[in-house]
């Protein structure tokens, strides 16, 4: 069973809080300080990590004039319907998630696509993954994506999954991989701060991150 705590950043392994299967005070305490990491405990897997916390700065460096930025271009053209403020951060945190764990774009693309139909959703996991299938049947590569024939294409499936029902009938076929579906489901732990459910490691890094955009969104929707 894994428990969570935190530290002041760059210690060796000093909590600060009483071990605990629940993140939510771990969590409050990333939020409250930016000098903070957050350790991880672990029996099972005999594991004891220290995760320092990603900054925005650090993140948006990451990502400029990378792939990942110009598919975030590409999916802006593409989406005629375009979302509120809350799916425009979720793919923000989609595509830090997928930079740090280094996916591919194509499972990527598909993430993107998922959270766009069904946004902050659990339809949103077999829309990703119905969307990856799609690219892959059709054999479209991700440097095609990146190209300007790439806005049709997402177009057109952004389209097809938007139709009346869609969503709900939505199928989960084992062959084409879980890659998309893995991106969603942080996607959404991180924005409801689900810590103990986060599958990949590289999503500890976001919990901060995650967490502060949340509010940011909040605040700049209350002021509108």
């Amino acid at each position: 069973m894994k428990q969570y705590n935190v530290q002041v950043h760059g210690a060796d392994f000093v909590p600060e809080l009483p071990w605990s299967a629940d993140s939510t005070d771990s969590v409050r305490a990333l939020v409250a300080n930016d000098q903070r990491d957050l350790l991880v405990l672990d029996d099972d897997e005999d594991l004891m990590e220290i995760v320092p916390q990603a900054t925005p700065e650090v993140v948006m460096q990451r990502l400029e004039r990378t792939p990942f930025d110009r598919l975030f271009s590409q999916m802006t053209s593409a989406n005629e319907e375009p979302g509120d403020a809350a799916t425009q951060a979720s793919w923000y945190l989609l595509l830090d998630v997928a930079a740090l764990s280094h996916a591919d774009l194509l499972s990527t693309a598909a993430a993107l696509v998922g959270l766009t139909v069904a946004p902050d959703s659990p339809a949103a996991l077999a829309a990703a993954q119905q969307a990856f299938c799609w690219l892959w049947q059709t054999q479209v590569t991700a440097h095609q994506l990146l190209q300007p024939q790439g806005v049709p294409v997402l177009q057109r499936l952004l389209r097809q999954l938007r139709e009346p029902m869609a969503v709900a009938e939505f199928q989960e076929p084992e062959s084409c991989g879980q890659r998309s579906r893995r991106l969603v489901h942080e996607v959404l732990a991180l924005d409801h701060q689900r810590v103990n459910v986060l599958r990949l490691p590289a999503s500890w890094q976001l919990i901060r991150l995650a967490v502060i955009e949340r509010q940011r969104l909040v605040t700049t929707t209350n002021h509108d």
